[in-house]
C-alpha cells in the first residue's frame, strides 16, 4: 500500500504540496484544529513519498498559512476604523460600477491615510456625478463602515463577497478630488480597460442593441446579460449558464483558434508557442482575470512549453502547479466559488474522462478487424464526427459531474439535461469566438466589412440563444432546491426605506406589498425565487411607491389569479400601473371590503379594517389583515397610523375589541406618526410584535422609552433592522421564530 503511495505521489509531485497549502489556509480561515490535523495527514504523507515533496509540502503549507494569515490581520485591523471620518488617498483599482442614478462604486487601494488603511482595498461608493476611471488617483473623504449584511433569506451577501477579495470595510465619499492621473502599477489596469472599450465597440458595431450582441459579450467578453432577463433564464435552465462565465474552456479555445491559424500559415512552433500563450495571457487579462481564465492561461503555457521542449506534458501536474500559483496570489480564491468549479471540472475530467470515453466507445465502435482503407470517405468523416462526438460527450459528462455538487450547493439547481445541451452549445461557442477574432482583426481594417462579420455572427449567437430556449422548454429536466414550494410558513422582510413586503407561504401564496423596484430586485425577489416560493394571490396594502411598485414585477414572475387593493382615488403612478399590468393579464382584482378569504383548512385571511378613500395620505388607506392560522392570529397593520388608532379606541369597551386581539401583531411605519402608541398594542395585548421598519420612532430618545414601554407590557419585540428577516412558522400549535441575525427579542 505505501509502496503504491509513495509511487503515486512520485507521478504527481505536486499533489501534497498543493494540499498542504490547501488545508492550511483553511485551517487558518476557520481556525480549525480538524484542518490543521489534515495538514500534518499531507505533511506525513509526503515524508513518505521522497524528501523533495516533503519540502515543497511545508513550504507550500507555512507560506499558504502566513499570507492567508497576514491577510486577515489587515483585514481586521482595517474594521477597527468604523464609523470614523478618514481622508484617503489612494487608486481606483478595479473598472468602477455605474448606473444609473445611483452612485458609483469602485475597489480602491488606499496609498495615503489611517495605518490601518494604507496597502489595503476597500469598496468606495462615489457621488454619481464625479466620472472615475481604473487606475486613476483620488482623493476620497468620508465615513468608513461595514458591507451590508444580508437582512432577508438568500439574497446577496454583500460582506461575505468583499470579504473574499480582501476587503472588509466601505467609504461613502461625501467629497471627491480627482487628480486625473494614473498610476504606474495600474498601466496594464488600463490598458486590458480600454482594450475591453474597444473590443465591445467592434463586436457590436452594426448589431447594438439587440439580443445577439448581448449574447456574443457575453461568450467573449463575459458581461452577462440582465440577470432577470429571458436570455439568462434560458441558458441557466438549460444548465449551459457556463458559457457566459470566461472560463478556462475560453482561453483555450482562443489559444486552439490562433493556434491552428498561426500553423496553417506556416509559423514555425518556436514563434507560435510563444505567440499563442501571449494571446491566452492577454484575452484572460482583458476579459477581467478571473480564477478560472487565469488557471487555464497557467496550465495552457505549461503545456505549451512542455511541447516546445519536447516534454509530455501532465494534465494533473499542470493543474497542480497552476492552483500553487492562484492560491499563493490570492489565499482568498479557494473559497470562490468560480476557482472551486473551475478544479472540480477538471479534477474530473482528468481521472474520470478516460473511463468515460470507455463508456461511450459505442457511439463510435467499428469492426476492429474491418480494413480502416476500405471506408468510403463518406463513411471516414462520419466515423470522425462519431468519434468527436463521443469524446466530447464523455468530457461533457466528466464535468457534469465534477461540478454538480457545487453547483447545488451553491445555487439549488441541477440540470442533468446540460450533458447532451453542451454538445451543440460548445461547437457554438467555438464558432463564435472564431468569427470574433476575425471581427475584430478585420474591423480594424474594414469598419463596413467588420459589420458584415458582426451581423453572420449575430446569427450564430441566435442559434446559441434558440438551442438554449429549446433545452429550456423541455419539462423535468431540472431539479431547483425549493425549500418554499411545500410547508406553511410566513416572512416577514426587512425591506429599506420604509417599505414593506410580507410573504404568505399559506395555500397557492400570497404576496403582501412588495417594496419599489430596487427593493423587490435587491432583497424581495431573489429570496422568493431561489427559495422556490409560490404565489398566486398579490395584496397591496395601500397606494405607496415602497409597497406597491414591486407587485407590478411579481405579476410577470408568478402566475397571478387574483389580487386584492384597496380604494382607489390615488394619484400614485405605481398604484395605477399595477392596476393596468393586472387588468391587461386578465386577473381578477378585488376591491377592498370587509370579508374573509379562505385559504386552505383551517386558514383564512380576514379583511377587517378598509379606510376611507378620501385620506390624503397613501399611509392613512392601509388595509388590515387578520390572519387565522390554525387557531392562531397574525394582525397586519402595516403603515397605519393616527386613523387606525382612532377607530381601535372607538371599540375600546366594545366586545368585538377581542377579535382583534392578535398572537403576533405586525407594524409598519406611518409616513408623520411616530409609532403606534403603547395604549394601543396594551388594547390589542399581542404576545409578539414584530416592527417592519427602522425608525420606531426616528428619535432615538422616544424610541427608547417606546420600546421600553413595550418591553414593560411583557411582549416580545423583534425590530427587523436588528434581526433581519423573520420567518415564522407552527410546531405542535406553538410559533416557531427564526431571524437572519442573531437576535434575542
Amino acid at each position: 500500500m505505501l509502496n503504491k503511495l509513495r509511487t503515486w505521489s512520485l507521478s504527481q509531485p505536486l499533489f501534497l504540496p498543493i494540499a498542504g497549502l490547501a488545508l492550511a489556509i483553511l485551517a487558518v480561515d476557520l481556525s480549525s484544529y480538524l484542518a490543521w490535523s489534515f495538514v500534518a495527514i499531507a505533511v506525513l504523507l509526503a515524508a513518505l513519498s521522497a524528501r523533495k515533496i516533503l519540502f515543497l509540502t511545508i513550504l507550500a503549507a507555512i507560506s499558504g498559512g502566513l499570507l492567508h494569515h497576514s491577510q486577515l490581520q489587515t483585514q481586521r485591523e482595517s474594521k477597527l476604523l468604523k464609523n470614523q471620518e478618514v481622508e484617503v488617498f489612494g487608486v481606483i483599482d478595479s473598472p468602477p460600477r455605474v448606473s444609473d442614478n445611483l452612485p458609483t462604486e469602485a475597489l480602491v487601494k488606499i496609498l495615503q491615510g489611517p495605518d490601518a488603511l494604507v496597502g489595503t482595498r476597500i469598496s468606495a461608493t462615489i457621488p454619481e456625478n464625479v466620472l472615475v476611471h481604473v487606475g486613476e488617483k483620488i482623493w476620497l473623504k468620508g465615513q468608513i463602515r461595514f458591507p451590508k449584511r444580508p437582512m432577508n433569506p438568500r439574497v446577496f451577501d454583500e460582506a461575505e463577497f468583499l470579504h473574499r477579495k480582501g476587503i472588509s470595510v466601505t467609504l461613502r465619499a461625501e467629497s471627491v478630488s480627482n487628480t486625473h492621473e494614473i498610476a504606474s502599477t495600474h498601466r496594464l489596469d488600463v490598458f486590458a480597460e480600454s482594450s475591453r472599450q474597444w473590443i465591445r465597440r467592434k463586436l457590436t458595431s452594426g448589431i447594438e442593441g439587440t439580443d445577439a450582441a448581448q449574447v456574443i459579450l457575453a461568450m467573449f467578453l463575459g458581461e452577462k446579460p440582465a440577470s432577470d432577463g429571458e436570455i439568462m433564464a434560458d441558458f441557466r435552465n438549460s444548465g449551459t449558464i457556463h458559457v457566459f462565465a470566461v472560463s478556462g474552456l475560453h482561453v483555450m479555445m482562443i489559444g486552439l483558434i490562433f493556434a491552428i491559424t498561426l500553423k496553417l500559415c506556416g509559423v514555425s512552433s518556436r514563434v507560435w508557442i510563444p505567440c499563442v500563450i501571449g494571446i491566452m495571457f492577454f484575452y484572460a487579462i482583458v476579459t477581467g482575470m478571473r480564477p478560472p481564465a487565469m488557471r487555464a492561461s497557467i496550465m495552457g503555457a505549461i503545456v505549451l512549453v512542455a511541447v516546445l521542449l519536447l516534454r509530455k506534458p501532465s494534465l494533473p501536474n499542470c493543474l497542480w502547479l497552476s492552483g500553487i500559483i492562484a492560491l499563493l496570489w490570492n489565499t482568498h480564491s479557494l473559497f470562490l466559488p468560480g476557482f472551486q468549479l473551475s478544479y472540480a471540472v477538471l479534477i474530473a475530467i482528468a481521472y474520470t474522462g478516460n473511463w468515460w470515453m470507455n463508456r461511450y466507445q459505442w457511439l463510435n465502435y467499428i469492426d476492429p478487424f474491418f480494413p480502416r482503407s476500405l471506408l468510403s470517405k463518406k463513411q471516414k468523416a462520419w466515423l470522425e464526427v462519431r468519434q468527436k462526438s463521443s469524446d466530447t460527450l464523455a468530457v461533457s459528462t466528466s464535468a457534469w459531474l465534477g461540478s454538480s455538487f457545487l453547483i447545488w450547493l451553491y445555487f439549488g439547481l441541477i440540470t442533468p439535461l446540460a450533458i447532451i445541451a453542451s454538445l451543440p452549445l460548445m461547437f457554438i461557442v467555438f464558432i463564435l469566438l472564431g468569427t470574433c477574432c476575425l471581427s475584430l482583426t478585420v474591423g480594424s481594417i474594414s469598419p463596413s466589412l467588420g459589420k458584415s462579420i458582426n451581423k453572420c455572427n449575430a446569427l450564430t449567437a441566435d442559434s446559441a440563444h434558440w438551442f438554449s430556449h429549446f433545452f429550456a422548454s423541455i419539462p423535468n429536466t431540472r431539479y431547483h432546491a425549493k425549500p418554499w414550494s411545500t410547508g406553511e410558513r410566513v416572512v416577514i422582510y426587512h425591506v429599506s426605506k420604509g417599505g414593506g413586503g410580507i410573504y404568505l407561504s399559506l395555500g397557492g401564496g400570497i404576496l403582501l406589498d412588495a417594496g419599489n423596484n430596487s427593493q423587490f430586485k435587491r432583497e424581495v425577489w431573489p429570496s422568493l425565487s431561489k427559495n422556490g416560493a409560490r404565489i398566486d394571490t398579490l395584496i397591496a396594502s395601500h397606494p405607496d411607491i415602497n409597497h406597491v411598485q414591486g407587485l407590478s414585477q411579481a405579476l410577470a414572475e408568478f402566475p397571478i389569479k387574483q389580487m386584492i387593493i384597496p380604494h382607489g382615488n390615488s394619484r400614485s403612478t405605481s398604484y395605477t400601473d399595477l392596476i393596468r399590468a393586472a387588468e391587461k393579464k386578465g386577473i381578477s382584482i378585488i376591491t377592498s371590503a370587509e370579508a374573509t378569504f379562505p385559504v386552505t383548512d383551517g386558514i383564512s385571511l380576514e379583511l377587517i379594517y378598509t379606510p376611507l378613500d378620501l385620506q390624503p395620505l397613501a399611509d392613512d388607506r392601509c388595509l388590515i389583515f387578520m390572519l387565522h392560522w390554525h387557531g392562531k392570529r397574525i394582525l397586519f397593520l402595516s403603515d397605519s397610523g393616527h386613523h387606525l388608532t382612532h377607530w381601535i379606541r372607538q371599540r375600546e369597551h366594545d366586545e368585538d375589541l377581542e377579535k382583534l386581539a392578535p398572537d403576533i401583531l405586525v407594524l409598519g411605519k406611518h409616513k408623520l406618526d411616530t409609532s403606534l402608541h403603547p395604549d394601543i398594542i396594551e388594547l390589542l395585548a399581542p404576545k409578539v410584535i414584530i416592527a417592519t421598519n427602522t425608525y420606531f420612532p426616528p428619535d432615538q430618545s422616544r424610541s427608547a422609552s417606546w420600546i421600553h414601554s413595550v418591553n414593560k407590557l411583557g411582549i416580545k419585540l423583534y425590530l427587523l433592522n436588528q434581526s433581519g428577516a423573520v420567518t415564522i412558522t407552527q410546531e405542535e400549535n406553538n410559533f416557531q421564530f427564526k431571524t437572519i441575525l442573531e437576535y434575542e427579542p
